[in-house]
C-alpha cells in the first residue's frame, strides 16, 4: 500500500482483519478494506472540516486538501474499534473519534479531545476494549511552542459517549450522547485518569475478555470490570498493569533499559509482551509479573512494532 508520498508512521487494523487504517507524517489518515484475494482497496481519506466543508469531501485542490487533513501534524496513532465501525486518531493537536458509516467506508468526525488554555495535548497512543465502547489514550501536555509543561503525563480511560459529548459541547452541535450499553460494563459514565509513569506514555492495550479477573484484584463488592487490565508502556522504560475498576496500579514491570514502544498480550497464556527502543522484546507472566523470556532483536536496533497472533 502506498497511500501518499509521505512516510507511514501509524497503522491499525480491525479485529476481523477486514479494515486497515494508515496514518502518515503529514497528518493524513487513510482507510482501506480487504477485497477479493490479497488486494486492498482504499475506501476513504479522513478529512477534518476546519473550513466548514464536510468531513468526507473529495476532489479539492491540493492546498485545500492539506488544510483539511485528519490532523495538522504527524499522525501519532490510529486505532480501529474491534468491530471496525469506529476509528481513533491521535496527533499533536487532538484525539479524534471517527464513525465509519457504511460499507463504502465514508467517515464522519463525531468526537474529539483537544487541548485548551494555550496547551496542546499530544496523543501518542489510543486503544479499544473489546466492548467497542471503552477506550484509553495517553495525554501529554505541551505549551504553545511545544515545550513539555509541568503537568504529569496521564493515561485516560473514557467512553465513546464521553468523547461525543465533548465534541457536541465544543462545536455547539446537537448532542447524540447515549448511555453506555450493558456490554460496555463501565463502572462510571465519564473518564478516569491513571497517573504513575514518570515520562510520556507511548503505548497501551486492554487485556482480552477471556483473561477474566486477576485473583489479586477480586473481593466482595467489586465493580463488574474490576478484573479488566490496561497495560501501558512509557518512555521511562517501564510497563504498568492497571485495574480499570479500582484504578489501582497492580504492578510495575521493570527491565527494559530504554523507552517501551509497544505492549500487547497473548490470550491463551496470560502473557504480557513489550517491545523497546533497547532492541528487545520481553514476555511477562501476568500473574507473577515476572519476565520469563527475552528476545534480543538485532544489535540493539529499536523495536517499534509488536503484535500477538
Amino acid at each position: 500500500l502506498q497511500p501518499s508520498g509521505a512516510p507511514i508512521v501509524a497503522m491499525g487494523a480491525s479485529a476481523n482483519g477486514r479494515r486497515l487504517a494508515v496514518g502518515d507524517s503529514t497528518g493524513r489518515v487513510f482507510l482501506y478494506s480487504s477485497q477479493a484475494g490479497d488486494t486492498w482497496g482504499k475506501l476513504e481519506v479522513l478529512r477534518h472540516p476546519r473550513d466548514g466543508s464536510p468531513a468526507t469531501s473529495r476532489g479539492s485542490s491540493r492546498a485545500a486538501e492539506a488544510s483539511s487533513h485528519a490532523h495538522s501534524s504527524r499522525a501519532c496513532c490510529v486505532s480501529l474499534s474491534p468491530d471496525g465501525t469506529s476509528l481513533l486518531t491521535g496527533s499533536r493537536d487532538a484525539l479524534r473519534l471517527w464513525s465509519v458509516e457504511d460499507a463504502a467506508g465514508r467517515c464522519s468526525l463525531t468526537g474529539e479531545e483537544a487541548g485548551s488554555g494555550g496547551r496542546n495535548d499530544v496523543v501518542f497512543c489510543a486503544t479499544w476494549r473489546d466492548d467497542n465502547e471503552t477506550l484509553a489514550f495517553s495525554r501529554v501536555h505541551t505549551d504553545a511552542v511545544g515545550s513539555r509543561a509541568s503537568t504529569v503525563d496521564t493515561l485516560v480511560v473514557t467512553t465513546v459517549s464521553d468523547l461525543r459529548k465533548n465534541f457536541a459541547r465544543r462545536t455547539g452541535s446537537p448532542s447524540r450522547v447515549e448511555p453506555p450499553s450493558d456490554a460496555a460494563d463501565v463502572a462510571t459514565f465519564g473518564r478516569r485518569l491513571l497517573r504513575g509513569h514518570q515520562d510520556a506514555v507511548l503505548c497501551c492495550a486492554f487485556s482480552p475478555h477471556e483473561w477474566g479477573r486477576r485473583e489479586r484484584a477480586r473481593s466482595e463488592g467489586d465493580a463488574e470490570d474490576s478484573g479488566v487490565l490496561l497495560m501501558s508502556g512509557s518512555k521511562d522504560g517501564s510497563v504498568r498493569l492497571w485495574d480499570i475498576g479500582s484504578l489501582d496500579c497492580l504492578a510495575v514491570l521493570e527491565g527494559h533499559s530504554d523507552a517501551v514502544t509497544q505492549v500487547c498480550c497473548a490470550t491463551e497464556r496470560r502473557t504480557v509482551m513489550s517491545a523497546s527502543e533497547d532492541g528487545s522484546v520481553r514476555l511477562w507472566d501476568a500473574d507473577t509479573c515476572l519476565c520469563f523470556s527475552r528476545l534480543d532483536i538485532g544489535a540493539g536496533d529499536p523495536v517499534r512494532f509488536l503484535a500477538s497472533l
